[in-house]
């Protein structure tokens, strides 16, 4: 069986104050972490907000990870 390879690596941190995003590429932390204001989840729809969020970041960022950690 052939292990897929992970090369790039979006990092999310959500805390009560903020949200912050950033990228691994090739084990490199990459410049351009961004911070979004965790009351933008704080909605009737947190989930869809925190994809919407997401999806902004990568775009910003020009990369689509290949995995996603979120703590």
């Amino acid at each position: 069986m052939m292990r897929a390879s992970i090369r790039s690596i979006l990092v999310v941190d959500v805390g009560g104050t903020s949200v912050k995003c950033g990228m691994v590429v090739d084990r490199v932390p990459q410049a351009g972490e961004r911070l979004f204001p965790s009351s933008s989840l704080r909605n009737a729809d947190p989930v869809g907000s925190f994809a919407r969020l997401v999806r902004e970041f990568c775009a910003e960022a020009g990369l689509t990870p290949d995995l996603m950690v979120s703590t």
